[in-house]
């Protein structure tokens, strides 16, 4: 993943002396950088076919709606069923998703996703799946402490495991991850990197190229799951 930050001759005029340039730069770099970590977030979900297939294996591929096939790791699940996740397909069981329905759901991947102290520590939602979560709660009053429970999204824990909304994941997919389980593994030179301003020579202008290279790796899919549709 790349971004240009681009400064035009004339602003470097606009922007007199070298501190000046500097903090205009510098100020442009915060910005793409916020904006290579907005396309981090999505691409953290994504199923490794996007981009060309350049794009890193995100959960949809880590954390698959159907875990016994497609190829992850160099391995494959349609041969090898122990480097299968684990999931709960709503259509497949024959249930209609709802705040009543979420929580069996919830139950039955949890203890899924169970072998002995392992468990999952984190669970990610999508708008659909998140809302019947929390209405299925709501009544309850299941808040983890009055604090906590004013922030709305930060407020909810299912078994110890926090849960939380992210607008990237799919409005009707949830992921029950155990993060001992899972890395984002970035290339050593390519983390949020910014390089030697660059010249350009068919136009008055410098540009400041940053990058990130690397993925998103599993080394047990079997205790993490999704909730899929």
């Amino acid at each position: 993943m790349n971004c240009n930050v681009t400064v035009s001759g004339l602003e470097e005029i606009q922007n007199n002396g070298k501190q000046a340039v500097h903090n205009l730069v510098k100020s442009r770099i915060m910005v793409a950088e916020k904006s290579m970590q907005n396309s981090m977030g999505a691409a953290l979900f994504y199923s490794n076919t996007e981009q060309g297939g350049k794009a890193i294996g995100g959960l949809q591929h880590l954390i698959a709606d159907l875990p016994t096939s497609g190829t992850v790791g160099g391995i494959d699940r349609s041969a090898q069923t122990w480097w299968a996740n684990q999931y709960y397909d709503f259509s497949g069981q024959s249930v209609t998703a709802s705040s009543t329905t979420i929580m069996h759901a919830y139950n039955t991947l949890y203890l899924s996703c169970v072998r002995g102290s392992d468990s999952p520590d984190m669970i990610v939602s999508g708008s659909t799946y998140f809302t019947y979560f929390e209405e299925a709660l709501q009544p309850q009053q299941r808040f983890m402490s009055a604090t906590e429970a004013e922030g709305g999204f930060n407020g909810y824990k299912y078994k110890g495991a926090v849960v939380m909304y992210d607008s990237n994941c799919s409005a009707t997919r949830t992921y029950m991850i155990n993060t001992d389980y899972m890395f984002l593994r970035p290339a050593a030179d390519r983390n949020f990197v910014t390089l030697d301003r660059k010249s350009a020579v068919n136009q008055d202008a410098t540009v400041v190229p940053l990058y990130w290279a690397g993925n998103l790796t599993i080394s047990n899919p079997s205790l993490s799951g999704v909730i899929c549709a």
